[in-house]
Parts: structure tokens; sequence; C-alpha cells
């Protein structure tokens, strides 16, 4: 059987700056990754096997911003008044409902070519995320109908 540690990093595509993750994610874009049939998040398992346990109070936060990001050197432990500081010096923070429409990265053409795209099968989701500069998760959230229901 395969060591757990080798199945984890065959998933991971690294690059000269984020470690992506490759495989499925979350609703929020976090790579998950099974061990021993429970499903965590595969920033908290690179976090685990580089440092170790994590106080259960805390968090595992990324200095990049990418959820899909599970190299060591960009994840620090911090409790959820730092999460919320990081995010907000960084000026991440909710879109409310009327800004939703200016932030879209993709037009109505684009979401078509996306359900298109998944519907032959002729690419991954994560090449139709590369075509079109979104996250492999946005374009499940597109396939599955959780946004851009109208289209």
């Amino acid at each position: 059987m395969e060591p757990i540690e080798t199945r984890f990093w065959r998933k991971v595509n690294k690059t000269s700056e984020c470690w992506e993750w490759t495989a499925g994610c979350d609703k929020d874009g976090y790579g998950k990754f099974d061990v021993h049939g429970k499903t965590v998040r595969a920033h908290i398992f690179s976090f685990f096997l580089h440092h170790g346990n994590i106080a259960s109070d805390l968090l595992v936060l990324h200095r990049c911003d990418n959820p899909r990001c599970v190299r060591p050197d960009h994840l620090f432990a911090g409790t959820h008044k730092d999460n919320a500081q990081d995010r907000n010096s960084k000026n991440r923070h909710f879109v409310t409902s009327e800004d939703r429409g200016k932030n879209r990265k993709l037009t109505a053409e684009q979401v078509r070519a996306v359900i298109f795209m998944c519907r032959l099968g002729t690419h991954t989701q994560v090449e139709i995320a590369t075509i079109f500069n979104i996250t492999q998760s946005q374009v499940s959230r597109i396939k599955n109908r959780r946004h851009w229901k109208f289209i």
C-alpha cells in the first residue's frame, strides 16, 4: 500500500510560487484529502506533515491567500482573530449582493462555454479553470449550478 505522504504529494503541483492542490476541492476552494476515511483540508494536512498537530483553538492560515496552496512556508497557525485581522489588512471581505455584478470575472457567454466544456468531458475542471483564469472550485460551482443558475 502506498504511503499516505506519497499519495498526498502526488496530488500537488509545485510551482515557484504556490504548491497547488490538483485534486478535489470543497465549496470554499480548499483542497480535500482523505485520511483513513476522514476528509481533511489539504493545507491542514500539509501543515501537520511539517509541524505536527495543531491546537484545537487554532486555524491553519495562508500567507498567499490561495486556498489550494499546500506549500508549508505559505502556511501558519493562527486564531480566528488573526484570520480576521489578516483578511482585513489585505482588504479581503465578503462581497455584498449589490456588489456582485461588478465583481464577476466571467461573462454569461464564458459561463456557457464552461458549462459546454464540462458536458463535453474533453477537459478537466483544472484545465477549464486555467483557460478562464478562475479556480477549479468555481468551475465546479458553475457546472453543478450553484453559481450562475440563470444561465
